[in-house]
């Protein structure tokens, strides 16, 4: 009992700057996940410095980054936009699979070239291939990667998203003027969150709006699957599990519990109508929660590591979503 006492200073902590951080999205239009890091980030370089006072807040920040984080992923399958699935059609469906597919392959090129670790190389494809911050937390609770990766690759997605906000609109503008289904298209297949497409949406007309959110959507039910494979890959090469695989233990009992709560979640939001009111209550307490996570990350990064590859992911970001910009332009042209 005395042992989890200890983790409510912490929790409290990053309650609260996890709270802000939204607060101060709501007012200035910035994502609170880059928010709620930058916030940890400023905790750790100032207080988190002074040593004598780690454990008063350390136990709650280690609940946050890990069971906090699993249970936001868990409650993010009550959002999943099965109807957008179901009315998508087949064109839509072809041209997301697609555009995640070259994410994945472009992002392991590139990483060789810029020199990037493992961990930097699938948090960029699934962050810039899914849904932004949300889908690099859940791939970062399956890799185990370090919190400078992590921090790292937040920040580049969403300073990316910001940046196609800006540019979508010039492209469109040149290349699908009068075709507001393709331009909807090329901004829900490319833009990192559904934050940014919504803005780079709106900023053209309400039914490019519409369409981008419709396509990002599509995209948001690829997490699932992609999770369940992140998962059994990580497994089949760790050797930590060497032993497990030899008694060959089946690949689904080694898949994080946090997954298979997203699973069931996702699937009562199929079976059951639920309040809407209640998927906004459940929605707001995973975004906290992932907030949480985040602060508790920002505030541990060992700044050595972000020295050593920060502006090689920078560049190496910016690269990827321009070979995404044109890869899914060319597909929505032709296909």
């Amino acid at each position: 009992m005395i042992h989890r006492y200890k983790q409510i200073p912490g929790l409290v902590l990053a309650l609260m700057l996890a709270l802000l951080a939204q607060f101060c999205s709501a007012q200035w239009g910035i994502s609170g996940a880059l928010l709620a890091l930058l916030f940890g980030i400023a905790f750790g370089v100032s207080v988190g410095r002074m040593t004598k006072h780690r454990p008063l807040w350390e136990a709650g920040f280690a609940w946050g980054e890990r069971q906090g984080l699993g249970l936001a992923i868990a409650l993010m399958g009550f959002q999943m936009p099965w109807q957008a699935l179901f009315s998508s059609g087949w064109q839509v469906l072809i041209l997301v699979i697609l555009g995640l597919l070259f994410t994945f392959v472009i992002a392991m090129m590139l990483s060789k070239v810029f020199r990037l670790s493992h961990s930097q190389r699938l948090l960029m494809a699934t962050g810039n291939g899914i849904c932004g911050s949300a889908a690099v937390m859940a791939t970062q609770s399956i890799i185990q990667s370090n919190r400078a990766d992590t921090a790292m690759v937040v920040t580049v997605v969403n300073l990316l998203g910001l940046l196609g906000i800006l540019v979508t609109p010039f492209l469109i503008a040149q290349y699908f003027p009068a075709d507001d289904f393709s331009a909807g298209q090329l901004i829900g297949n490319t833009l990192q969150s559904m934050p940014h497409v919504v803005a780079a949406g709106f900023s053209v007309n309400d039914d490019v709006a519409q369409t981008a959110v419709w396509v990002k959507m599509v995209r948001i039910l690829m997490l699932l699957p992609v999770l369940f494979l992140l998962a059994w890959w990580q497994h089949r090469h760790d050797k930590n599990h060497n032993e497990a695989l030899k008694q060959n233990l089946p690949w689904l009992a080694l898949i994080p519990v946090f997954i298979w709560g997203f699973m069931l979640c996702a699937l009562c939001s199929l079976w059951f109508e639920l309040p809407q009111g209640a998927l906004d209550v459940l929605d707001q307490i995973s975004d906290v929660l992932m907030c949480m996570a985040l602060v508790a990350i920002g505030a541990q990064i060992q700044w050595q590591n972000i020295r050593q590859s920060g502006g090689r992911l920078m560049v190496m970001g910016v690269v990827l979503f321009a070979c995404q910009l044109v890869f899914s332009g060319v597909l929505v042209m032709y296909l």
